[in-house]
């Protein structure tokens, strides 16, 4: 997953900046964050901390060709970047998840479902009980009740 900024509607309110946990945001002239995608490991924190509706939307990585700055795209071009954007957000081609956890019991949903194998479980349409439905999708949230494979013990409600 890589973010997607919207910088028309970012208010610099350097949340993500301050929460990513790789430091991956860079500071613009303009006082934007642009995301270097050398260094973002994809987590989503930044679209979850982001107070602006659809600001910072995470999107499928397959979908990018390179680790082009979106804020020079931006700025050489904001109609043609606005278009990049559009095409990115609604890019359905999901791929499996490769690292981290989108919701608790998920592995063991995975050790019983045996999806270790294909490297991980289907993506979330973006961080359950956050922006997706915000968004107009609904969250791959887990309704599997079954007790744990490590105690035995039913898993307490949550998500």
């Amino acid at each position: 997953m890589r973010p997607v900024i919207d910088f028309d509607t970012c208010v610099k309110c350097t949340l993500c900046w301050l929460q990513c946990p790789d430091s991956c945001f860079d500071v613009t002239p303009e006082g934007l964050y642009d995301a270097n995608m050398e260094s973002c490991c994809g987590c989503g924190i930044c679209e979850a901390v982001c107070p602006v509706e659809n600001c910072i939307t995470m999107v499928n990585e397959a979908a990018f060709e390179g680790n082009a700055s979106q804020w020079e795209m931006w700025r050489k071009d904001k109609e043609a970047y606005k278009a990049w954007l559009g095409a990115k957000i609604t890019d359905k081609v999901h791929v499996a998840r490769s690292h981290g956890f989108r919701y608790r019991g998920q592995y063991e949903q995975e050790l019983a479902s045996g999806e270790l194998e294909l490297g991980g479980a289907a993506l979330a349409s973006g961080i359950p009980g956050e922006n997706a439905d915000q968004k107009g999708l609904k969250p791959n949230v887990h309704e599997d009740k079954s007790s744990s494979i490590v105690t035995g013990v039913a898993e307490a409600p949550g998500g």
